[in-house]
């Protein structure tokens, strides 16, 4: 395995390219130069796209309202050349870090062809996402020089800048709303390559027919290791607690991240036992919904078009297709929970939650609970479009225990804390490794041995 960066170097290992997550602070370098590269040179960059498409240029303006930051999104004017009128259009400059280069703005683009050739052929159940106008994925190939994605602007604001200013009622909906279209999103019809259930859409020379055939799968993108594609859920798990072994106790790795030895020698031991239990005891193919699914559903990418006078609000779109990947119906049962929970903590005030806190229940009493809103509110709409494979509850209990474990793992080794913003800003002026990569690392030092308690009577005491 060579030596990574601490800029985002990439590692080889088993003939698999790899990376280090770079940091918020890395990140923030490279998109303070992409966007000074491209506000120097705006209308000309901006006319270049345009041109093509017969547009001309106006005018522009950088979106600031949402919590996005990592791709930063401009607002611009253009006149259509055919019969004079004005409209706005997106222009969403993507990160050029090495670890993302190429490979996200792929990953959208193709999902979101994927949906448009559904939308075309589907008159109900449309799925809201933006219309691609101009692309580029390569900055070597760029008319520009930068990767960007030149999309229809959606009528609406982010939920996020609404959320607090709901009533129940219209918090209720728009949840609805959310949920059915993540559901949607499953009924896609799509045929796949090697029998691949798990795996991203970030190949290059990958085309998207009308059919949607013919998929190839890529690694899994996301805030750990880019592994895979995958054939099942226990493919993935294995692939990934193996990984993890390897690159705590690789030693080269060690001398760059003093702490990786640390947890080699806790861990190391543990996770090879959990490694043979899933071998042996779990059925490859646990019984569960594989399908398209976004993987950030967070309320900054829900676009909403809210009449507050007469309290309605619809959902028009849906943003940032950047993590989207093929996987299992968890992740987007894990969204329809973040929205549950907020609903929720709306309605608790301080002293129901410091009761809830002294009520908290074990992770497999959370999971049960889980699993029961899931079969009331989940399943009907599941069988509706009917998809198929909801999973049981001995289904959903196996796969929440793998997927809670393989939520832990990568903080041994990645970079998780680079997303958290305010804690970056605070450690902008004393950045160094200790504070900038450990904080949920030694949250997970902590939890996982419960988790590995309780799911598998691994006792690491």
């Amino acid at each position: 395995m060579s030596s990574p960066s601490n800029s985002g170097g990439i590692v080889t290992s088993n003939n698999i390219m790899l990376f280090h997550h770079p940091t918020f602070t890395e990140q923030e370098i490279d998109i303070r130069d992409a966007i000074q590269q491209f506000e120097q040179n705006a209308t000309q960059m901006l006319t270049t796209i345009l041109s093509p498409l017969n547009l001309e240029y106006i005018s522009h303006r950088r979106f600031s309202e949402s919590e996005g930051t990592i791709n930063p999104i401009y607002f611009i004017v253009v006149k259509n050349k055919d019969n004079g009128g004005l409209q706005d259009v997106v222009f969403k400059l993507m990160n050029t870090h090495q670890y993302f280069k190429c490979l996200k703005t792929n990953n959208s683009i193709h999902f979101m062809t994927l949906i448009d050739h559904y939308n075309g052929k589907n008159s109900d159940n449309k799925i809201p996402v933006p219309k691609i106008y101009s692309y580029s994925c390569d900055v070597k190939t760029s008319p520009i020089g930068l990767e960007y994605i030149l999309m229809e602007r959606v009528k609406g604001q982010p939920l996020s800048n609404v959320w607090d200013k709901l009533n129940r009622n219209e918090k209720e909906s728009i949840v609805e709303q959310i949920l059915k279209t993540s559901l949607t999103l499953r009924t896609v019809k799509t045929e796949t390559n090697n029998n691949y259930k798990i795996g991203s859409l970030c190949d290059l020379n990958l085309k998207v027919d009308e059919n949607n055939s013919g998929l190839d799968l890529g690694p899994v993108l996301g805030d750990f290791a880019p592994l895979g594609p995958f054939k099942n859920l226990t493919d993935m798990f294995l692939s990934h607690a193996k990984f993890t072994i390897q690159i705590l106790n690789d030693k080269k790795e060690q001398e760059l991240y003093f702490y990786y030895k640390r947890f080699a020698d806790k861990f190391t031991v543990p996770l090879q036992q959990l490694i043979s239990i899933i071998e042996k005891d779990y059925n490859e193919n646990i019984i569960t919904n594989y399908g398209l699914t976004h993987g950030d559903l967070n309320d900054s990418n829900i676009i909403v078009n809210w009449n507050e006078e007469n309290h309605t609000i619809e959902l028009t779109g849906i943003l940032d297709w950047d993590n989207s990947s093929f996987t299992t119906i968890t992740k987007e049962i894990d969204w329809y929970l973040y929205y549950l929970n907020k609903l929720n903590k709306d309605e608790n005030d301080e002293e129901n939650e410091e009761e809830n806190e002294e009520n908290k229940l074990t992770f497999l009493q959370t999971i049960n609970k889980e699993y029961e809103q899931c079969e009331q509110i989940i399943k009907p709409l599941f069988e509706k479009l009917k998809l198929q494979n909801f999973p049981t509850r001995e289904d959903y209990l196996n796969e929440r225990k793998l997927m809670d474990i393989l939520y832990y793992l990568p903080q041994l080794y990645f970079f998780q804390t680079s997303w958290f913003h305010n804690s970056m800003n605070e450690l902008k002026e004393q950045f160094n490794i200790e504070k900038d990569y450990l904080v949920d690392a030694y949250n997970t030092e902590s939890t996982l041995p419960e988790l590995l308690k309780e799911y598998f009577n691994i006792d690491m005491n």
